[in-house]
């Protein structure tokens, strides 16, 4: 927050701003699966490239920001790039709250089994199952937050 003549400092984490975060997030990534669903249908390359992912790897290598890159990587993988700009513009605002999440849902051990529940069901083509499962870890983040944050209001 920057204000003239008074400084900068960081903003407090409200609810609301998490919480609309999170939706936001939500909303993105389901319609993302809505894509992939789509174009994978008329481009199977799109499946081969979703097997390429190895949330293992990722994990033990980049830490918290690998679960940024997996759901950015889903988005991607959807090929819409007026999605991919709207999920850009999210990661700024959601970079503040990953941090944070990290440690608070995995006690700094990536999120690999929520992720994986969101992969296996795509590689299956079983799309509904991989939104049912990227609504929950997203509702996780929201409960964990609010169980072990302080927020206003």
């Amino acid at each position: 927050v920057s204000r003239p003549g008074r400084g900068s400092w960081v903003s407090k984490v409200s609810r609301k701003d998490l919480e609309e975060v999170i939706e936001m997030r939500t909303f993105l990534e389901m319609f993302g699966v809505d894509l992939l669903k789509k174009n994978i249908e008329k481009n199977p390359e799109i499946l081969e490239r979703l097997r390429e992912i190895d949330i293992c790897e990722q994990a033990a290598n980049l830490g918290p920001e690998s679960c940024l890159i997996f759901h950015r990587r889903l988005i991607e993988l959807a090929e819409n790039r007026k999605l991919l700009a709207l999920y850009d513009v999210m990661l700024t605002y959601t970079r503040r709250y990953q941090r944070m999440a990290y440690t608070i849902r995995h006690g700094g051990n990536c999120c690999v089994e929520p992720h994986s529940a969101i992969l296996e069901p795509l590689i299956q083509g079983d799309f509904e199952k991989a939104k049912e499962a990227i609504r929950a870890h997203q509702d996780d983040a929201m409960q964990k937050f609010l169980a072990n944050l302080e927020l206003s209001e």
